[in-house]
């Protein structure tokens, strides 16, 4: 089952890569992703990740942008803020 998940994020992850996705630095190589999907966040956004220090990360993913947002979170379990100083919309792929 998990291995299930793993591989459809992973396919996911090709999705929203960006010439800023690719430019920024790993920051770790492992990360133990626990995935939420949820029916709205609080703030206006599709998606959210944080992890700690140690790689272990919480994903928070709305349901009705699963596929356009997974990709995007997950960059984020192991690129950091990979498009700091930008607020991206993974709904659409813009830059705004």
């Amino acid at each position: 089952m998990w291995s299930k998940v793993v591989l459809l994020l992973l396919t996911l992850s090709m999705f929203g890569c960006t010439s800023m996705a690719e430019k920024a630095p790993l920051i770790r190589k492992e990360a133990f992703v626990h995935v939420k999907v949820v029916d709205h966040i609080d703030y206006r956004t599709a998606g959210q990740t944080t992890c700690t220090e140690h790689g272990i990360c919480e994903m928070l993913l709305v349901e009705d942008y699963l596929v356009e947002c997974a990709g995007h979170e997950l960059l984020h379990t192991v690129k950091d803020n990979w498009h700091e100083g930008f607020e991206m919309n993974c709904k659409t792929g813009r830059v705004k």
